[in-house]
């Protein structure tokens, strides 16, 4: 019997996750995403098999049994359906639950086309699932969502390609049209079951080139496969075969179907791409509700984190974020610069800078603070057997998820207008936002110039942070033009030095000096404007003066050739040259 997208065995309902897809299949179809097609055990069997081997009182049996005549009828028919050499996932689909909780089990099954050992090995994977639903987890799952016992099977095709012993998808993963406010896609070489477990790579934009996306996937150590026996193996990602199909269209085609989907509500899936299709596996609908009321448009924001190691109570609106992602004195050296020249941000540290085991001297102090309005720590656990350790060697307790943050910056600052929250959380949603402004090398910090809504209840214990999806990007950051101002001193150094005219037209160096005096007069990196000039100099030479002096530094760039090795690739290939023609170009709109 036939329903929907799956042909069915046996009585009773398909389980919920059977019935998702069977629900989502047009519209999953009309976004270009393909369910495999497949078989369904109905729940009318599981019925049967618990009275019948009285698995209620010993669910622990049922593995230890033969498979029922009932049900070997049953697995006859399922074999004639299967492909020999191609394996198939046996997957749950309980009454209970939808997916993406790991609570019940799902197994792989591979035919070998021995009749006798494939009906053995079929019904062993069988009875894992069904044991599952016995297990404490599902019945306290159960319990906790007021939801009824029983299970189906689902039997699917499993997407990929066969590679030597092994069976397995190029890429494959898990996505939420959104999650926390943000599209997210979970993505594993090989086997999805790394990305169900946390595992993989997560994007919330799209990869800006598919050198970068195969360069994070590359650093993936083992993919999951399957092998002989339905058992799941790892195998190195690195072979070339495995990387032909990494597909980076495909990947980024992801977007596109979730952008669609979410107009028709939110959905979680489990995802496969093999041969330049997308393949979806499990489907469900997902309701990315904000974990408190909140006085603005959600749909424009993310949730960063939530927190519960709180000092001080209100709410602040930040104009940007300054992440340090590492600690150590040229991070608390930049931070104290920072400070001075950038007002009403959010800083987010790790707990290192606030324990005993920062340098001394460096640990994070007010003055590394004192214009922001809120400071975040993210914390980390640490593994007991190290912290043991540490204990034995008299070294500090670094770990702070037990609430000794707050506790921390209590002593470093009193003022209430500046909130504290401290939590573990996920950074990868910040550092994929667009619109990155990296401080100075070895320092470990990035900016973003964006809204960030801090709510902090001291009284309740929880913190929440909702970092608006807009942020500003800037074609030129204050560092690179700072660079690049360096680089026109050093080359009108040099033009000075050559006494020869007939090597250098007279007044160049001038020039050169010129730009180099006008361009970068700022020292806030969020605020700055790579068109804006140093007023003093502007006064001095006009703003017709100015343009001269680009017009010649642009007309002799020759002479970056003649300073060190790094001016002239600074000039060719570092965006010099063409920073200099669109200020130019800007200067001379604002003359007409």
């Amino acid at each position: 019997m036939r329903q929907g997208i799956f042909e069915v065995f046996g009585a009773g309902e398909l389980g919920l996750k059977a019935d998702d897809l069977n629900q989502y299949s047009e519209l999953l179809a009309n976004v270009g995403v393909t369910i495999p097609e497949g078989i369904v055990i109905a729940t009318g069997v599981f019925n049967q098999l618990t009275e019948l081997l009285n698995l209620e009182a010993a669910p622990e049996e049922i593995e230890k049994r033969d498979c029922p005549d009932f049900l070997l009828s049953i697995n006859q028919g399922i074999l004639d359906r299967l492909e020999i050499g191609r394996p198939y996932a046996i997957r749950s689909s309980a009454l209970s639950e939808r997916g993406g909780t790991g609570i019940y089990k799902s197994v792989f099954f591979w035919p070998t086309g021995d009749r006798i050992e494939d009906l053995k090995n079929l019904w062993r994977c069988e009875a894992t699932v069904y044991a599952s639903e016995f297990t404490l987890d599902a019945k306290l799952w159960r319990e906790k969502n007021n939801a009824p016992a029983g299970m189906a099977i689902l039997i699917q095709p499993v997407v990929g390609f066969r590679f030597k012993e092994h069976f397995l998808p190029a890429l494959a993963g898990v996505a939420y049209t959104s999650l926390n406010g943000l599209p997210t896609i979970r993505v594993v070489i090989g086997l999805g079951t790394l990305a169900v477990n946390g595992g993989g790579v997560v994007y919330n934009y799209r990869p800006d080139n598919s050198y970068y996306f195969g360069k994070e996937l590359w650093e993936q150590k083992v993919a999951e496969a399957i092998t002989a026996g339905g058992v799941i193996g790892e195998v190195s990602p690195h072979y070339e075969e495995i990387q032909a199909g990494v597909d980076f269209k495909s990947f980024n085609d992801l977007f596109d179907t979730l952008e669609k989907l979410q107009k028709q509500g939110g959905f979680f899936f489990e995802w496969v791409i093999s041969e330049g299709k997308v393949f979806v596996v499990q489907c469900a609908a997902h309701n990315d509700r904000p974990t408190t009321d909140l006085p603005f448009d959600m749909s424009s924001h993310f949730l960063l984190m939530k927190g519960e190691d709180v000092l001080h109570s209100g709410r602040a609106t930040c104009k940007a974020i300054i992440y340090a992602r590492m600690w150590s004195s040229e991070t608390a050296q930049a931070l104290e610069h920072l400070n001075r020249n950038v007002r009403d941000y959010l800083l987010i540290v790790p707990q290192h800078a606030l324990s005993l085991m920062a340098e001394e001297g460096f640990r994070l102090a007010f003055r590394h603070f004192s214009n922001a309005l809120a400071v975040v720590e993210k914390q980390m656990s640490v593994d007991f057997e190290e912290e043991k350790l540490r204990i034995m060697a008299g070294l500090p307790n670094i770990d702070h998820t037990s609430g000794k943050g707050a506790t921390h910056f209590a002593q470093l600052c009193n003022r209430a207008d500046i909130l504290f929250i401290g939590g573990e959380f996920d950074s990868t949603p910040l550092i994929r936002l667009p619109g990155v402004i990296q401080y100075r090398r070895d320092a470990g910090i990035s900016m973003w110039k964006t809204t960030v809504e801090v709510f902090a209840d001291a009284k309740k214990k929880e913190g929440f942070l909702y970092v608006s999806k807009g942020a500003e990007k800037k074609n030129y950051s204050l560092y690179q033009v700072q660079d690049w101002s360096d680089v026109l001193r050093s080359v009108a150094n040099v033009i000075n030095d050559l006494s020869n005219p007939e090597l250098v037209s007279p007044g160049v160096s001038g020039h050169f000096y010129n730009v180099h005096y006008a361009i970068a007069p700022d020292d806030d990196p969020i605020e700055f404007d790579s068109f804006k000039l140093d007023e003093v100099i502007v006064a001095e030479c006009g703003i017709a003066g100015i343009i001269k002096s680009i017009e010649t530094v642009i007309a002799n760039g020759q002479y970056f050739g003649w300073a060190e090795r790094h001016a002239e690739h600074v000039w060719e290939e570092g965006g010099l040259k063409e920073y200099l023609e669109e200020l130019l170009e800007h200067l001379k709109q604002q003359t007409t």
